[in-house]
């Protein structure tokens, strides 16, 4: 009887791990699909915010942070620029994403305050 309670929760244990496990992935979409193919490049964005400002654009680069809430990241061209993306839907960026490769798709919102744009995501895919 023992034996049979301890199997079923080594078994609980195991199953319920590998469900956390799953969960737990930085990789793979999240939010609206992306739908644009052509990428419009962080550094165009970066150097003339203004004109981008209210568009819906997809970029792509490598995760460098995640906010502790996992509603924003900052994204790397590769060179060293980096565009902040907040999420803008129900979904969140784990963690362990970081240094992962990323598009995002959303509206270029530009701070007039801080003279820094972001980007508003609403769809997210983590390879």
């Amino acid at each position: 009887m023992k034996l049979k309670a301890l199997l079923t929760g080594l078994s609980f244990i195991a199953v319920s791990g590998a469900f956390l496990i799953i969960g737990c992935s930085p990789s793979g979409k999240f939010g609206s699909a992306i739908t644009i193919t052509e990428e419009t490049a962080i550094a165009a964005i970066l150097d003339n915010p203004a004109s981008f400002e209210g568009k819906t654009v997809m970029v792509r680069g490598q995760i460098m942070t995640v906010d502790d809430d996992g509603l924003g990241f900052q994204l790397d061209n590769g060179v060293g620029s980096l565009l902040y993306v907040k999420v803008a839907g129900d979904f969140k960026i784990a963690q362990g994403a970081k240094y992962h490769l990323t598009a995002a798709e959303g509206k270029v919102r530009f701070d007039k305050d801080t003279e820094k744009p972001s980007l508003a995501a609403s769809g997210v895919e983590v390879k």
